[in-house]
């Protein structure tokens, strides 16, 4: 799920991402041209595939939809140009059968994905996506705090990074730290979490034979984010 807000954040760290690479990219090759005796025109033609290559990995694909073509690439005058073009078109992709919408929320999904989706934004403004895949033995769940790394305060790097552990240690309804390991260890699942620039997201998945234990899984789950403890002895080891 993505708003306007999110995707001009996503632009803008790929923009600087893109520009970082191409540069290193730049670089590599004229270090590597001038002591190569290869073609020059050869030379271009494998930098602007390489450019493209790049490109089409770095860019998000919810910003940029579009296929660039290869003379596009050559015919740019220079990187920022292109990187200008790429980022730019917000045309939603030509797969229309496969974008859900609930009103509010708009979902992307493979066109041969034949999975059940719902999507709904609950009245404190969480926004939910919901999946039933009936093949499946397994349930999971992840839950995205749009707070990361780039939100430390100067005095205290690596906040983000320490709220993220200290989620999993104990919270007030399940106060034992390795509760929800043991939890998820006897159900066949299994946690982790990761702490990116602008989000945090922790995630967790698990046999799903027995509805009752699903929900006991998403109670503890949903308890690091309403009730979590931050014991002195755990903020001390942590």
């Amino acid at each position: 799920l993505s708003s306007s807000s999110s995707s001009s954040s996503s632009s803008s760290s790929s923009s600087s991402l893109c520009n970082k690479f191409l540069k290193d990219d730049n670089t590599d090759n004229d270090e590597h041209y001038s002591s190569s005796s290869v073609n020059l025109n050869n030379s271009k033609s494998i930098d602007n595939t390489r450019r493209q290559l790049l490109l089409s990995m770095l860019v998000s694909t919810g910003v940029s939809t579009s296929i660039i073509s290869s003379a596009a690439f050559a015919n740019a005058a220079d990187d920022t140009a292109l990187l200008t073009e790429l980022v730019t078109v917000t045309e939603p992709p030509s797969i229309a059968s496969s974008v859900r919408s609930d009103g509010n929320n708009k979902l992307i999904v493979p066109p041969m994905d034949k999975r059940q989706y719902e999507t709904f934004t609950l009245e404190n403004g969480l926004r939910v996506i919901l999946c039933s895949d009936p093949t499946s033995f397994s349930a999971a769940a992840a839950m995205d705090v749009h707070v990361g790394a780039a939100a430390d305060p100067d005095a205290v790097p690596g906040l983000a990074h320490f709220c993220e552990h200290m989620l999993f240690l104990g919270t007030k309804k399940y106060p034992q730290e390795d509760s929800f390991e043991t939890f998820l260890s006897s159900n066949g699942g299994s946690s982790n979490a990761f702490t990116d620039s602008e989000d945090t997201v922790y995630y967790f998945d698990m046999t799903a034979d027995k509805n009752l234990k699903l929900e006991e899984g998403l109670d503890r789950f949903g308890s690091f984010f309403t009730s979590p403890l931050f014991t002195e002895g755990a903020t001390g080891r942590e």
